[in-house]
């Protein structure tokens, strides 16, 4: 394997009926991210609730699964890469949001 200066870094985004997530900087060597919830089911900046950090819990060539809480306790379980490209979230009150991730590049 060669040195490279690439990073390569993911965004994620995913829609339920109820709620909707976006993850703007995913990094697989990171411990954790960041995930925006938006009510609805599109991502509208006037409609963000907040935002809550997802603790990577499982990180292998099969996929990647993070868990958090929001604000008001409800549990919170985002998966990546289970099958491709695919993004899906868990919420313990809202139920299921899926979508996909996207490749970002960004050069040191």
């Amino acid at each position: 394997m060669y040195s490279t200066d690439e990073q390569i870094t993911w965004r994620c985004a995913a829609s339920g009926k109820a709620r909707s997530y976006l993850v703007k900087v995913l990094d697989r060597t990171l411990t954790s991210f960041d995930l925006v919830i938006y009510q609805g089911s599109r991502l509208e900046k006037t409609q963000q609730l907040q935002t809550i950090q997802i603790a990577i819990v499982e990180n292998t060539p099969q996929g990647l699964k993070g868990v958090g809480r929001t604000e008001d306790g409800e549990t919170i379980s985002a998966i990546a890469f289970k099958k491709s490209l695919d993004f899906e979230v868990k919420h313990s009150l809202f139920g299921d949001a899926t979508g996909r991730c996207e490749r970002n590049i960004t050069l040191n």
